[in-house]
């Protein structure tokens, strides 16, 4: 069995809300959301977790790109995105994961899936509906598993 990725450090759904109610000039609230999306959208598009680690990665592989030149704003864009995002999560004892955490599929492929859903910041319901119907096509296909579904085992599902 395919060990499953680690869960994100942290799920921000309200970012963009918390970043508008900031009191910072226009151009830095545009800088800071442009950094923030362009990291989620790494993350989301190379397979990382949503992570410090990840952060810091990300930064430095854009400023290396030249993607931006103003690499110590993206930096404190992120450093804001996650500090709120750990004081608008819910407290919980220590050693004890949130819901989300704790539900992080029952397989590689379903644990993929979750983090890819909620990186795009679907709602709860969402994702368990797309969840389900991802089990019904594995269920489906059968045993060869859900990765190797082809182009027609989807059609004919």
């Amino acid at each position: 069995m395919v060990a499953a990725p680690p869960a994100p450090e942290l799920i921000f759904a309200n970012w963009r809300e918390m970043l508008h109610q900031l009191r910072l000039g226009r151009g830095l609230k545009q800088t800071y959301g442009e950094a923030i999306e362009r990291y989620l959208a790494y993350c989301l598009g190379n397979g990382q977790v949503v992570g410090v680690a990840s952060a810091r990665g990300f930064v430095a592989d854009a400023l290396r790109r030249g993607l931006t030149r103003d690499g110590a704003t993206w930096k404190e864009a992120l450093n804001w995105f996650f500090q709120e995002g750990r004081k608008r999560s819910v407290p919980r004892p220590e050693g004890v994961p949130s819901v989300g955490q704790a539900d992080t599929g029952r397989t590689g492929w379903e644990s993929r899936l979750i983090e890819r859903l909620r990186l795009q910041h679907y709602s709860w319901r969402t994702e368990r509906t797309y969840r389900e119907w991802a089990w019904r096509l594995a269920h489906f296909v059968g045993g060869r598993g859900l990765e190797s579904a082809t182009d027609e085992d989807v059609k004919d599902f």
